[in-house]
């Protein structure tokens, strides 16, 4: 475990507490022991079973039994707290018991057992206790040792970054710098930064001006007017703020936001930093003070320069072994960027919001249609990396980071794109028979070290033609010739090409390069990119506007001086139906060779995905080495604990769109995980933890299994650790839990024509997507209302509602744009006759039919995990209210207490066993947080 206190005083004093805190635990602990030994042994009650004297015992014999452990029980307590409840009755019962010894032997037997029960579990709760507080303890001297070892080798600029937190990084980030020494990492980035690639600004300007923004003869006359009435806006708004902006007052709300957009980055700045920006957090003078010294600096932003002594460069490894490098800029100077950055990447979101939806065709589609979602969608993706307001804070640009805390992610565009596979399989053309001629034809690529490529020429050729003042493109050009100083350097060296990582500047401008992509792909072929940063996806049936797409792409890209990876560039042509030909589904030659890729999946050109076993086995294998090098039990766990939410997440998780049996891959796939990793126990982490716990604590065992194994109750082990538990993840119950969401989503897609459902669910039969609602509410719909009008005419359907009349019949001299998509009713006459079937599936992605668009709608969100079904038990109530007052959301840790609870209660006879006064939180919580160290 790495850890790094943000000053030395921090950590002494969390070191201190945790001592003063774990040294009266083991005193109250050894109080009780000896206690309760003395307390068993006197009354004649054998320590190794807790056996009362049995039912042969006298009714005297009893009654002495239990008075002797009442009166050592009734007044004990732990930091002025009863350590022993529920015993109300029983000073009267050891009195009556003496009038009436008949009656009341078995009752005096019960409740003797009480007592005994009460013993054992407070026994082994408080031992517990003291093991966690041995773990903790371990714990911080683990830190302590990496804190003295920081610090002799800080020079060496060894930090690791927290990439364990993000959702790909192992995996897809196999860049140009995977595998490179620091010194190879630095010798590389060098060659970018201080070289240009030979772009010059006019040839991009010229570029520009007559193959992106210019009117297209493609164009109708309406959408020539809008994007030429938009660009105009854009460049008027532009301009108007490169003036006004140097002028603005910045606030303190702007401040904090900018502190909290800074510090969710803090792995890029130097500890100084961080240190500054959490006292500032907290601080409202210094609050204050920094928005006037910013307003003064913003005003002098044409005078800005950077040090003579340059800027350090700090070159971190991240989990995937993988160096890069941060700059170590002063404190102020990282604030006024980020805020500078902020404001600009805030007004450029609007602006180029603006422009994309320009080249959008006027469609008025009905707010429940397949066509308006996929319009939302669309724009959801669109620039989503920029920030929608100031106050966000933002996230500065980091092409490894995919938390899954982000808006948006790849997993939406996977499910978009398998259910766009899916629904065009229910909507071609004579598709009982099979007939496969089409295929959704799908791309994903990202840009090739796109960061140190980006060239500074291309960005101010961009920000000239849309607008940007000549004055404040100056500014921008002072920022980007950062004078670098890298480790051996005895002056610095001004950046040539390149962005720093990590840096709201960084986003602001290489996102102005990027929406130029969007724009050009977009205008040229209506084939939108979903975007996140520099990762890109798009896909459509019509194989040549996807082909037109990935050559305007490569176009652009050579023209700005960026090239796209070839490793991680694939095509797929996805076809759901089993019969169709490899023909069918053979990728263009003119697309990237290489098959898709995402996380640790492999798209399938049938639909399906399938789990690339080679890659899960090399990072199981990579775990495992990691698991060996972990000291302390808790840095052991969370190891284990960030390796399971990595493999998860690149496996995809459960969803509709991929079916029932992919959950029971899953979880297969983790059992395979566990297997590799703990092949001499066959998978058993408990296990492993137990004997991790027995190498390092072997004076504090206390139940033991065999000769040489100790047994750890998996209820405690898997226990949210800061309710005093181990906190242990159990991915298999993670995955599990979301069978009920899917058996719902089953249940409510596919239950027409009164189907029924087997009593035990584990027989329900899945269904593939939009089978139901096709038969229903398209092919069923349809031949009824054309055998009506058939028999019956076309002014049979007068009485019909105008959208259904839309949706079947059309008309030769009425445009459905006319009819506004059934919303505007007009008389049947004879103009009008019965769409084709084929005619009528085209049209059903714009029509308002419930039941499809909410099932697309399911199959293209994520399954939302649901608390497990609530048993009415005493511990479940007790263990929800537990959670809820801690703060500990989310259905998982209710399925840990709807699994385990009971053995809580039998263990420890309560689910509340976290003894706070008694136990470091703090400690726990700087545990739970903190990055791993390889």
């Amino acid at each position: 475990m790495s850890y790094t206190p943000q000053t030395s005083a921090h950590f002494q004093l969390l070191k201190r507490t945790t001592e003063v805190k774990l040294r009266e635990l083991t005193k109250h602990e050894r109080k009780l022991e000896e206690h309760y030994a003395a307390l068993l042994a006197k009354v004649g009650v054998d320590e190794d079973t807790l056996a009362a004297a049995g039912t042969d015992a006298t009714a005297e014999e009893l009654r002495r039994q239990l008075d002797g452990l009442y009166e050592g029980v009734k007044d004990l307590q732990v930091v002025q707290k009863n350590v022993h409840t529920e015993l109300t009755g029983i000073d009267g019962l050891v009195e009556f018991a003496e009038a009436d010894p008949w009656t009341t032997k078995r009752n005096l037997q019960q409740r003797t057992e009480q007592i005994l029960r009460q013993v054992r579990q407070k026994r082994s709760l408080w031992r517990h206790n003291k093991l966690l507080g041995a773990l903790l303890m371990e714990s911080l001297e683990e830190a302590e040792a990496e804190q003295t070892k920081s610090k002799k080798s800080k020079k060496e600029n060894q930090t690791v970054e927290h990439e364990e937190q993000s959702g790909y990084v192992a995996v897809e980030d196999a860049g140009p710098l995977m595998g490179l020494t620091k010194e190879e990492t630095q010798s590389r980035l060098e060659t970018f930064f201080f070289q240009t690639n030979g772009v010059q600004e006019d040839n991009v300007v010229a570029f520009l001006e007559t193959h992106v923004f210019h009117q297209r003869e493609s164009y109708t006359k309406a959408k020539k007017q809008r994007v030429q009435a938009a660009l105009k806006a854009a460049r008027e708004r532009l301009q108007a703020f490169s003036t006004s902006f140097p002028a603005e007052t910045v606030e303190e709300s702007e401040v904090i936001a900018c502190v909290n957009g800074m510090l969710r980055e803090k792995t890029s700045f130097s500890d100084d930093i961080v240190k500054f920006l959490t006292d500032v957090k907290t601080n409202k003078d210094m609050q204050v003070e920094l928005a006037h010294v910013l307003t003064i600096q913003l005003s002098n932003l044409k005078e800005f320069g950077w040090p003579a002594e340059g800027v350090e460069v700090n070159i971190k490894r991240g989990i995937n072994g993988r160096f890069r490098c941060f700059l170590q800029e002063d404190a102020l100077t990282a604030l006024l960027f980020h805020f500078v950055g902020l404001a600009w990447a805030v007004e450029m979101k609007e602006v180029f919001t603006d422009l994309l939806k320009s080249l959008d065709e006027d469609q008025n589609y009905d707010s429940n249609s397949i066509n308006h979602f996929r319009r939302s969608t669309v724009n959801k993706f669109r620039v989503s990396a920029l920030p929608e307001s100031r106050h966000s804070g933002g996230d500065s640009y980091d092409p490894a980071d995919d938390s899954s805390d982000k808006k948006i992610s790849k997993q939406d565009i996977v499910r978009l794109i398998f259910t766009e596979a899916n629904l065009l399989h229910v909507l071609q053309p004579d598709q009982n028979d099979c007939a496969c001629g089409k295929a959704l034809a799908t791309v994903t690529t990202d840009l090739e070290f796109f960061g140190p490529s980006v060239s500074h020429e291309a960005v101010f050729a961009c920000l000239r033609v849309l607008g940007v003042s000549d004055a404040m493109i100056n500014m921008f050009r002072n920022y980007v010739k950062i004078p670098l100083v890298f480790p051996g350097y005895d002056e610095p060296r001004p950046m040539q090409r390149g962005l720093s990582v990590g840096r709201m500047m960084t986003l602001f401008l290489s996102e102005v390069l990027l929406f130029v992509m969007d724009f050009q792909v977009l205008a040229t072929t209506d084939v939108p990119l979903f975007r996140m940063h520099d990762d890109i996806w798009l896909f459509d049936a019509d194989e040549g506007k996807v082909i037109q797409a990935w050559e305007e792409m490569n176009r652009f890209a050579a023209i700005v001086g960026l090239r796209f990876n070839e490793e991680k560039s694939g095509a797929v042509r996805i076809s759901v139906c089993l019969a169709a030909t490899p023909k069918e589904t053979q990728v263009s030659p003119r697309l990237p060779k290489n098959p898709i890729k995402w996380g640790l999946l492999v798209i399938q050109s049938n639909g399906s995905v399938k789990i690339a076993k080679d890659q899960v086995k090399a990072f199981a294998t990579e775990m495992a080495d990691r698991l060996i090098t972990a000291e302390s039990v808790l840095s052991w766990i969370n190891v284990y604990n960030k390796y399971m939410g990595f493999f998860l997440r690149n496996l995809g998780s459960a969803s509709p769109v991929f079916g029932l049996s992919y959950v029971d891959t899953i979880l297969e796939t983790l059992k395979e995980i566990h297997q590799l990793i703990f092949s001499h126990s066959e998978g058993d982490v408990l296990g492993c933890v137990c004997e991790k716990v027995a190498m390092n604590h072997e004076d504090l065992l206390f139940e033991t299994v065999g000769a040489n194994s100790i047994l750890l109750p998996a209820a405690w082990v898997h226990w949210n650790a800061e309710l005093g538990g181990l906190g242990l993840f159990n991915p298999f119950l993670a995955i599990w839990s979301l069978k009920e969401p899917m058996y719902t989503h089953l249940q409510r897609y596919h239950s027409a024509n009164g189907k029924s459902w087997a009593r035990e669910k584990k027989y329900w039969t899945w269904e593939a997507p939009f089978t139901t609602a096709y038969k229903k509410e398209l092919k069923d719909a349809y031949d009824l209302f054309a055998e009506k009008v058939t028999r019956e005419g076309i002014k049979s359907a007068s009485t019909l509602p105008a959208s259904t009349q839309f949706w079947f019949l059309k008309s030769s001299n009425i445009s459905d744009k006319q009819r506004n998509f059934g919303r505007a009713s007009f008389e049947l006459d004879g103009t009008y006759s019965l769409r084709t079937f084929d005619e009528f599936l085209a049209l059903v992605p714009c029509l308002n039919i419930g039941s499809l668009y909410n099932e697309y709608v399911a199959l293209v969100g994520e399954v939302t995990p649901v608390e497990p079904p609530n048993r009415y038990e005493p511990h479940q109530t007790a263990a929800a209210a537990l959670l809820d007052a801690a703060g500990v959301k989310g259905p998982y840790w209710k399925w840990v207490s709807y699994i385990y609870g009971e053995q809580l209660i039998e263990e420890f006879g309560t689910i509340s066993f976290f003894n706070r006064e008694l136990l470091p939180a703090q400690l726990i919580q700087t545990i739970k947080s903190t990055a791993i160290s390889w």
